[in-house]
């Protein structure tokens, strides 16, 4: 009977050895898994902090961008006789910008970007009633399609010995002398290049075919002109 208690307990001990060392080997599984989930989700977090310091960064840089366009500015002129009051949809900005080569406005990126969303100030850089001083500006606020009608190309128009093709070329600008602004700045550029020498000896055909069709002479429109620059 000894024996078999001794043969009892020794399996009893080994079985609890047994059961001890699987509750063992899954704790330790058990903590292994715990840490892998705790490593991953560091990991995670890790991927998560390094998205939101890149977005940070480029929102500094988008701000830094701003900032720099607002320190930036350009110049504009105007070709109408009257001047043009350019302005944003809200008047929040508004520029008055007068007639001449002599009186460009000085205006931020900012400020141009606002008022280009009132279309009218976009269809007369357009139509070169209102011009950039530097041609790049153009690309710049995206205007496209422009009127292409450069001194150069005005002063070989106004050289033709053809009255009637001289009349229908004018009359594709101006729309029909429908368009008021551009048929008044393409006058008046007219009157500058010749008060400039730029147009030489103009034929005494297409002087009055200028003169009758804007119902102005061009010897008025240099006194006006004149009178403008003395005031300015």
């Amino acid at each position: 009977m000894a024996n078999t208690k001794k043969v009892d307990t020794d399996v009893e001990n080994k079985t609890d050895v047994k059961t001890k060392k699987v509750e063992t080997d899954n704790e330790k599984e058990s903590l292994l898994k715990t840490v892998d989930n705790q490593n991953n989700i560091i990991e995670e977090m890790k991927k998560q902090m390094q998205e939101m310091q890149k977005a940070f960064v480029t929102l500094q840089s988008n701000n830094g961008q701003v900032e720099t366009d607002n320190d930036k500015t350009v110049f504009i002129g105007c070709r109408f006789i009257n001047g043009v009051t350019v302005y944003s949809p809200k008047r929040d900005v508004e520029v008055f910008i007068p007639y001449g080569d002599n009186n460009k406005v000085e205006m931020s990126v900012n400020e141009v970007k606002m008022c280009l969303k009132s279309n009218f100030v976009k269809d007369f850089l357009r139509k070169d009633v209102l011009y950039f001083e530097n041609e790049e500006d153009y690309k710049t606020f995206k205007i496209f399609n422009r009127v292409e009608l450069d001194d150069d190309k005005l002063i070989n128009l106004l050289s033709s010995k053809n009255q009637n093709a001289l009349v229908s070329e004018l009359n594709k600008y101006t729309r029909d002398k429908k368009d008021d602004p551009v048929f008044h700045s393409i006058f008046y550029r007219i009157v500058k290049l010749s008060m400039d020498g730029k147009l030489g000896q103009m034929s005494y055909e297409n002087r009055k075919t200028i003169e009758d069709y804007f119902q102005f002479s061009i010897d008025n429109g240099q006194m006006l002109i004149a009178n403008i620059e003395k005031v300015k």
